[in-house]
């Protein structure tokens, strides 16, 4: 009996240290839990680059949409001045043009009315002229100068008027106030011929 207790104490004895891991299984264990945990913390950090990248290039992308959206608008309001320039620039020639034609019909009015009372003024010249053909008297002469004077006068006005044709906006009022003072001296001049006819 006492053999078969030590037989089975060394059954058991062997059968603990069958069951207990040597130390280098227990190290080898301990590397392999360790690079399992490396794994795992590296694929963590893979996961969290990945998640960084995604959030980046998310972020890139939404700041080139807000930059594309900023030049679309800038480019719209852009074109928006542009247009109103545009718009302004034609207004503004199409006022000046208005002025132009406007001033053009002016001088024309003013023309045509100085021509028609020196047409007047050298019709009633023509009249008198005729009336002093007919006359001899010796104190006709002096009204003959006076008449050829106006006739002079009335074509240097002609030439004024012509000349008034090229003048400025600025000139053509001091033309204006010029041909209606030697239209002024013309009738009184006529009219003092008319008196001694």
């Amino acid at each position: 009996m006492l053999y078969s207790k030590r037989c089975g104490l060394f059954v058991l004895l062997l059968a603990a240290a069958g069951c207990e891991k040597s130390a280098s299984e227990e190290r080898a264990e301990a590397v392999t839990a360790q690079q399992q945990a490396d794994q795992q913390a590296e694929d963590a950090a893979r996961e969290r680059r990945s998640e960084v990248a995604d959030a980046n290039l998310e972020a890139a992308k939404k700041i080139a949409d807000a930059q594309k959206e900023a030049r679309d608008e800038t480019s719209d309001a852009l074109k928006e001045e542009n247009a109103r320039v545009v718009d302004a620039q034609k207004d503004a020639r199409g006022e000046a043009r208005e002025a132009s034609d406007a001033f053009q019909r002016a001088r024309v009015d003013l023309r045509k009315s100085i021509e028609k009372e020196l047409d007047s003024i050298d019709n009633r010249a023509a009249d008198l002229k005729k009336k002093l053909e007919a006359d001899t008297k010796p104190a006709i002469t002096a009204t003959r100068e006076k008449l050829t004077e106006v006739e002079k006068q009335s074509k240097a006005v002609r030439e004024d008027l012509r000349s008034f044709e090229e003048a400025t906006a600025r000139s053509v009022e001091q033309f204006r106030v010029k041909l209606e003072q030697s239209l002024s001296s013309l009738k009184q001049k006529l009219d003092r011929v008319d008196d001694a006819v």
